[in-house]
Formats: C-alpha cells, structure tokens, sequence
C-alpha cells in the first residue's frame, strides 16, 4: 500500500504483485528479475515466462475464481506462478512440499482445487494426493 499526501488528502493505493511486475516491465525490462543458480532472468524474460504460464494454465480452462494449487520448492517456477496464477483471474493455493499425500488431499478437497501443479520432487506425493 502507498500513502500519497496531496494537500491535506491521501489517496490509498494498493499494489499487487502484478502491479510491481507490470511497472518493472515497463520502467526497468533489463533489470535483474531473479537469479537460480547459474541462471538469471530480467524482468523482460521474466514476464514472458510468467505470460506463457498463464496461457498455459487459461487452456487448461481455469476460469476467474476458481482455485489452482501448487506444490514446488523453493525455484523460479514456484516465482512465476505466483504470478501467472492471479493473472489468469485464479486463486493460488501453496500447498507445504513437506506434507503428506493424506493431509495434502484434504487440503485440495477442502480448497475445491480445480487444477494441481507440482515439480518433479513432489509429483509422487501429489499423484498419490488425487
């Protein structure tokens, strides 16, 4: 949130990680975005990635509110889908990669979890989740 003063007025707006993508893009494209061990992305490839993403996870027909679930570590997927998700009108729903099959079933039930995402570390966990 920025508070903005203007002669004894504050306007009130609130930022999403959208936003700050969107500005990074326009404002700063060849800027250091995230860096993975020997990789780096700026926010220019970044975006890109983030915008694959969503279109991918739009043709899987998830519509504006419905749930997308992710399970990953700590990598620059699990980044991307913290934006994809939202700009594909989904809710995002991280699911802990340290639980287990049981616990993670009831958490996609409970949520109503249209689609499941996971990294190869956790795919045995969330087959077994389903």
């Amino acid at each position: 949130m920025i508070l903005v003063g203007q002669q004894n007025q504050r306007i009130l707006n609130h930022l999403t990680p959208l936003d700050f993508l969107d500005s990074a893009l326009r404002n700063q494209p060849d800027s250091l975005a995230a860096i993975w061990r020997e990789h780096s992305w700026n926010y220019s490839q970044f975006a890109s990635i983030v915008g694959r993403l969503r279109n991918y996870i739009t043709e899987l027909n998830v519509e504006t509110e419905d749930v997308v679930s992710v399970m990953a570590g700590n990598r620059p997927e699990m980044l991307a889908v913290h934006y994809a998700i939202p700009a594909a009108g989904a809710v995002l729903n991280s699911i802990n990669t340290r639980l287990n099959s049981e616990t993670v079933g009831w958490i996609l039930q409970h949520s109503e979890s249209k689609l499941l995402l996971c990294d190869e570390h956790s795919a045995e966990t969330a087959k077994k989740s389903c």
